[in-house]
């Protein structure tokens, strides 16, 4: 049987892992004293920052968002 020959694909290489912010931030905050007033600046920026990548991922409906006429405005059970 004769196959046709089969060349080598090349791959491309992956493109570069995002880095994740918070790594040298989380470096920084293990040599910090724990609690002190550094220690809460760089923990407020990595809170800020986890809280920035979960807000590009989290999605809502729109239903969920904005109440229905027929239901009441607090959610309250009657």
């Amino acid at each position: 049987m004769n196959r046709p020959h089969v060349g080598k694909r090349r791959a491309t290489p992956p493109a570069p892992a995002a880095t994740d912010p918070n790594q040298e931030r989380e470096r920084v905050l293990g040599t910090l004293r724990p609690y002190s007033e550094a220690w809460w600046a760089v923990y407020d920026e990595i809170e800020a920052e986890r809280d920035k990548q979960l807000g590009t991922k989290l999605v809502i409906c729109p239903r969920c968002v904005q109440p229905r006429q027929d239901e009441d405005v607090t959610g309250s059970i009657r």
